[in-house]
């Protein structure tokens, strides 16, 4: 049988024995959901526009020595400076001020770029709405704040960036956010914007880096651009990037390839015994057939699996794969993940259409998979496939796909332990408001997962399974 080397992840091979010799139609079966992660590329001549928080509140930031939030506006413009695109910096406060980039780099660590003067303006409120633009696909926005936000401003800044970045309508630009959380030497006030006199002195002085004062740089992009810049500053950033927090929000950056069995023999898959004591091996088949179908898997990553007639007993294959996960994106919540499971007939498969879109739901609970599980490196991902043989028609051949679909992400403890609120709001080590601020990202993000099942499946699992 000749191999094709395009990307098919199955071959159905129908032979209809309707002339001497049959007819030979061969049509594809198990294709992939697009991959957004690996469909959109790095941007070229990408523009990148810097905001940086000029309110007063940013100052204790600058005073005294090369703290790390110096530090990081070196590294970012260092890192910025390098692309071909267009690089702009403005000083964001209730109004946005357009600068040099001169300015930013002599300017932005010294008091009086917050305090301000006739060259800045006093800025008493940063509005981080203000610098969220609609997204382009050449444009990548740097917000850099100490994000602290009163409840009502929280609000609206998730609501801006669901609106211009993660909404359904903008799924296939492939848009994503990125945040990251440093910790920094302080000297100064810190405002809390629970009210307009709430504010308390704060100094790091002589204490641990675990208690230094919090300050986030937020990336608005196309996902792709803002994992090439989270790797560079991770590389040149060294102790000030591994210190630090880093995460980005996208409903397809879970995985950077669809999950799918392996091709050949998938040493990987192991059978739990039932009570006849069999093996995996004991149903695995290279090639499928009766009088007028035969499915040859051989090279391709589907299972061929054949169950005999005396068979009633469950059958269940423990999966183990290797998993390319963002190591920027959020772990999956493994207790939320769904299936859904269509199975046709192989004849069908010719008879109904070419392209085999129209899978009808299995009701007849032919396989199910549970149990699904990533070790703690987050680099291998199972799962229990259980095969019911009793609901299996005798001679019919089933190819049965499984998606596996992302509902819910988990939450990093640093969320909270990087968060105040008003019982511990005076603990300048922490940022108050800053879990309603990510929790309203990662539920735009799970909300854009369950309502566009095609763009967060994790996984494509293909069975074509025989009783004789």
């Amino acid at each position: 049988m000749t191999r094709t080397k395009s990307v098919i992840l199955g071959l159905l091979t129908l032979v209809l024995l309707v002339s001497c010799g049959g007819t030979r139609i061969e049509n594809k079966i198990c294709e992939l959901p697009p991959n957004v992660t690996n469909s959109f590329s790095r941007s070229d001549n990408l523009a990148i526009s810097v905001y940086l928080d000029g309110t007063p509140s940013m100052q204790g930031y600058v005073n005294p020595g090369n703290t790390r939030y110096k530090q990081t506006l070196k590294l970012l413009d260092d890192t910025f400076s390098l692309s071909s695109g267009e690089l702009q910096y403005n000083r964001l406060g209730t109004n946005i001020q357009k600068i040099q980039r001169p300015q930013f780099i002599t300017d932005a660590p010294e008091p009086k770029f917050y305090s301000g003067n006739n060259q800045y303006p006093p800025q008493s409120v940063s509005q981080i709405d203000k610098a969220i633009k609609p997204g382009n696909d050449s444009q990548m926005s740097v917000i850099v704040t100490d994000l602290y936000q009163k409840d009502s401003d929280v609000t609206q800044v998730n609501r801006v960036i669901r609106d211009n970045y993660l909404n359904s309508g903008l799924l296939n630009k492939g848009y994503a956010v990125g945040v990251i959380a440093i910790k920094s030497e302080f000297q100064g006030t810190v405002y809390t914007e629970v009210s307009s006199s709430s504010k308390f002195s704060y100094n790091t002085q002589g204490k641990k880096p675990d208690q230094y004062h919090p300050f986030y740089v937020i990336f608005l992009g196309k996902y792709s651009d803002i994992d090439y810049y989270f790797d560079k500053l991770n590389q040149e950033g060294e102790t000030l990037i591994k210190d630090s927090q880093l995460v980005i929000f996208s409903p397809q950056s879970t995985l950077k390839k669809t999950l799918h069995f392996p091709t050949k023999n998938s040493p990987q898959a192991t059978l739990i015994k039932d009570k006849s004591n069999k093996t995996y091996q004991n149903y695995r088949r290279y090639s499928l057939k009766n009088r007028r179908v035969r499915i040859e898997g051989e090279g391709y990553p589907l299972e061929l699996l054949q169950v005999g007639i005396r068979d009633t007993d469950k059958i269940s294959i423990n999966y183990q794969l290797s998993a390319s996960y963002s190591k920027y994106s959020l772990p999956l919540k493994t207790t939320s993940i769904e299936t859904k499971i269509t199975t046709k007939d192989a004849i069908t498969y010719l008879l109904d259409s070419q392209d085999n879109t129209d899978n009808n739901t299995d009701t007849n609970n032919k396989i199910q998979l549970s149990k699904f599980k990533l070790d703690e490196e987050r680099q291998k991902f199972k799962f229990t496939t259980t095969i019911q043989p009793e609901n299996i028609e005798l001679n019919k051949i089933n190819v049965i796909t499984a998606d596996v679909i992302a509902t819910e992400l988990q939450e990093p403890d640093w969320w909270k332990e990087w968060s105040s609120n008003e019982s511990n709001i005076t603990d300048g080590s922490k940022t108050y408001n800053l879990t309603r601020f990510l929790r309203g990202l990662k539920r735009i993000t799970t909300d854009l997962m369950t309502q566009n099942n095609s763009q967060s499946s994790i996984g494509r699992f293909c069975y074509v399974i025989q009783k004789k």
